[in-house]
């Protein structure tokens, strides 16, 4: 026994935590059609794609605890024409807020019953179990377990989890083909060579461009990149990873396809491993203005899920999760090494995306529009200006900003052709 309430984990990363969910509540879900619906065909490039996210963020301050957990993958059909799951997991947790993170991943799949067959049930094959194994394509097992690094030394544990994923009633939401931006932020840690840590850092990104996250309803699949940079500029340049799979009939610039490395179920609920099969790395970091070498790159993007995130302590009183429909949040984190033995690590770094209104959009409003939080702003579609209040230290504060003609156009187009720019000099997608 693994002793863990999280799916393919043990109590050393759980830390004896358990989600706040109840275990009926659906946290895995495939998607068999394509479509607004998700009911249409599969033809052409599209996947059959199936995904699995756990998450606890527990209490606040120096007592805060986090556990994440992120599956997922394509599903396939055996040479008897039977469905299998195929994929990958990454989990990740932060026991303490001054300990490193301790991480595992792996290849995963579905276990095959004594017939053959990976779902099954006595009325409707609506049963499966996932275990840490990796298959072929046509299911034979190429090599078993998962790999558990710990917060602190380097010897890493190898185990072999099983989970059982019972059927739950959930319907899928709405599902659209979009190009979103936005930001992200976070802290990046350094382990030495000793598995010792040796820093945290903020980071940060000023371009809505360097977070791109495009969804396809007609492939199942997704496409992601984000750019930070160290928010004080005092340990290195920039981290860019690209995310989830390539399609040339989906996703613009794309010249090869490929399936499974990202699980599009409906516009909240979509993740993302790594990149595969391109010229260029998925994991760039730049130290000085200097590339450094990068290998064993782990690392995912997934949307949040609130139900998870409600009644762990760690929300503040009087402050409610956003109930938005244009917007998407979530998380992305993960690990890679450098040549000099040492480790980065990035634990449930936070991005926020969504469609970016063109100027035409934007010009033809008219009257105005409030935001309240704990800033306050009213924008005048008819005068162009914004106007803030800011309660600070018991004193309010109000300031006024004025747009441009203009500006919002020329700036979107600026940033679209710097990031066309930066993705050129690191390689073509092929």
């Amino acid at each position: 026994m693994l002793g863990s309430d999280f799916a393919l984990t043990t109590s050393a990363l759980s830390g004896g935590l358990s989600p706040t969910d109840s275990e009926a509540t659906a946290d895995t879900a495939i998607v068999w059609g394509t479509g607004a619906s998700g009911s249409t065909a599969i033809s052409g490039t599209a996947q059959r794609a199936w995904g699995h996210r756990t998450m606890l963020i527990s209490g606040q301050g120096t007592s805060q605890k986090t556990v994440i957990v992120v599956a997922g993958g394509e599903v396939k059909l055996d040479s008897s024409s039977r469905p299998f799951l195929d994929g990958g997991m990454l989990g990740m947790a932060r026991l303490s807020t001054s300990a490193n993170s301790i991480h595992t991943d792996g290849d995963v799949s579905s276990a095959d019953d004594g017939a053959g067959n990976d779902f099954f049930g006595s009325s409707s094959p609506n049963f499966f179990v996932i275990e840490g194994a990796g298959v072929s394509t046509s299911d034979s097992i190429l090599g078993r377990g998962l790999v558990e690094d710990p917060a602190t030394g380097t010897t890493s544990t190898t185990y072999h989890p099983n989970a059982l994923a019972l059927p739950a009633s959930v319907s899928l939401g709405r599902r659209s083909t979009r190009d979103m931006h936005g930001y992200s932020g976070g802290a990046l840690q350094k382990k030495d060579s000793s598995g010792s840590l040796v820093s945290s850092v903020a980071f940060s990104n000023p371009d809505p461009e360097d977070v791109d996250i495009s969804t396809s309803i007609a492939t199942n699949k997704v496409q992601a990149s984000i750019d930070i940079g160290d928010s004080f500029s005092s340990t290195f340049d920039e981290l860019d990873a690209d995310f989830g799979d390539h399609d040339t009939g989906a996703f613009s610039g794309d010249t090869t396809t490929s399936s499974g490395e990202s699980a599009f179920i409906d516009d909240f609920n979509f993740g993302a491993g790594l990149e595969t099969g391109t010229s260029t790395q998925a994991v760039s970091f730049t130290v000085s203005s200097v590339a450094q070498t990068v290998s064993d790159e782990e690392m995912y993007l997934v949307t949040a899920d609130e139900s998870q995130l409600t009644g762990s302590g760690f929300i503040p009183s009087g402050v409610s999760l956003c109930g938005c429909q244009y917007l998407v949040w979530g998380f992305w984190g993960g690990s890679f090494q450098l040549s000099d033995g040492s480790e980065r690590a990035l634990h449930l770094g936070n991005w926020v995306a969504g469609e970016i209104a063109t100027h035409a959009a934007i010009s033809a409003l008219t009257g105005s529009a409030t935001y309240t939080a704990t800033t306050s702003q009213t924008y005048n579609f008819n005068t162009r200006i914004a106007t803030t209040l800011k309660l600070f230290c018991g004193q309010r504060y109000t300031s006024q900003i004025k747009s441009r003609q203009g500006e919002p156009r020329t700036t979107l187009m600026l940033r679209a052709q710097q990031r066309e720019t930066k993705k050129r000099q690191r390689g073509p997608r092929t």
